[in-house]
C-alpha cells in the first residue's frame, strides 16, 4: 500500500487543515439511527467523528488502516475502541446496529477494492442495520475543479498545496506536496473515486445493501459540499452479493 503523506507523516495537521467535525453529519446520523446504538466508524482518521458519537452515547468502534492517524487519535481521551485494520477485511462479527464511513470510499479508486470494502462492512452490519456513507458527487465535483483547479492551505509553518483534475475515468487526480519551514515535499500523486447516484444503488445491491436514500448534503448548515449521502440498510444475510464482491483480494 502506498501511504498518502497527509495520512502519514503531516497527519497532526490533518484536522487544522481539513475542518472539524460537522455538526449536521452527527444530527443527522442521531436522526437516522439514534444512541444507544453500536456504531462502527470505518476510516475513522483521527477519530474527531467517533469520539463526538460517543459523546452522544453511541457505542463506538473505530477503524482505520493508517497506523499514523490513529496514533493521533489515540492522543485525546475517547470512550471509544480504536482498532488498526483494512476495510475490506474488517476483523469483526456481525455486531453493529449501525455504520458510518465518512468520506473513506472515495479513496477506493479500483471496483474490486470498493466491493471489497462494502461486502466486508455489509458482513459486519446487523440485521436491518443502517449503513450510512458519504462520497463524491461526480458533476458537482468536475464544476467545483474546473472552477478552482489549485488548493492551498497553510497552518503555522505547514502549508499543503493539491492541483487536482478529473480523468476520462471519473477519477480526481490530485497532485498534493507539502512545505514545512520553506522546503516542499516530493509530489505525491493521489487518485479519489466520484460516484453517480445509479452507480450507488447497483455497487451497494452487489454486495446485499438496500438503498433506503440518497441526499445531496446532511442538511442545512453542512460544509460538507458537493456529496452524496447514502443511507442504505442490510436486508438479509448477503445471499445477493456478486462473484465480484466475493473474490478474495490478495
Amino acid at each position: 500500500m502506498i501511504r498518502r503523506p497527509v495520512y502519514s507523516e503531516f497527519a497532526q495537521y490533518y484536522e487544522d487543515l481539513f475542518g472539524g467535525i460537522d455538526e449536521a453529519c452527527l444530527n443527522f446520523v442521531q436522526g437516522v439511527a439514534p444512541p444507544p446504538a453500536t456504531l462502527l466508524d470505518a476510516g475513522c482518521g483521527m477519530g474527531q467523528y467517533a469520539r463526538a458519537l460517543a459523546a452522544r452515547g453511541y457505542q463506538v468502534v473505530a477503524v482505520d488502516r493508517e497506523r499514523d492517524m490513529l496514533m493521533v487519535a489515540a492522543v485525546s481521551p475517547a470512550s471509544t475502541h480504536l482498532v488498526l485494520g483494512d476495510l475490506r477485511r474488517l476483523p469483526f462479527a456481525a455486531c453493529f446496529d449501525v455504520i458510518l464511513a465518512r468520506g473513506a470510499l472515495n479513496d477506493l479508486v479500483q471496483d474490486n477494492d470498493l466491493l471489497g470494502a462494502l461486502s466486508s462492512l455489509a458482513q459486519v452490519l446487523k440485521i436491518n442495520g443502517c449503513f450510512l456513507a458519504d462520497i463524491r458527487e461526480r458533476k458537482s465535483h468536475r464544476r467545483r475543479i474546473a472552477r478552482q483547479p489549485v488548493v492551498e492551505r497553510t497552518v503555522g509553518a505547514v502549508t499543503f498545496r493539491a492541483s487536482r483534475h478529473i480523468d476520462d475515468s471519473h477519477i480526481v487526480v490530485s497532485r498534493e506536496q507539502f512545505s514545512r519551514g520553506g522546503t516542499w515535499s516530493p509530489p505525491f500523486e493521489f487518485r479519489m473515486r466520484t460516484f453517480t447516484e445509479e452507480e450507488v444503488r447497483s455497487l451497494w445491491r452487489e454486495v446485499g445493501l438496500e438503498v433506503v436514500s440518497i441526499e445531496g448534503s446532511y442538511g442545512p448548515g453542512s460544509r460538507l459540499t458537493d456529496r452524496l449521502v447514502v443511507v442504505a440498510r442490510r436486508a438479509n444475510s448477503g445471499e445477493h452479493r456478486s462473484p465480484r464482491a466475493n473474490k478474495r483480494l490478495e
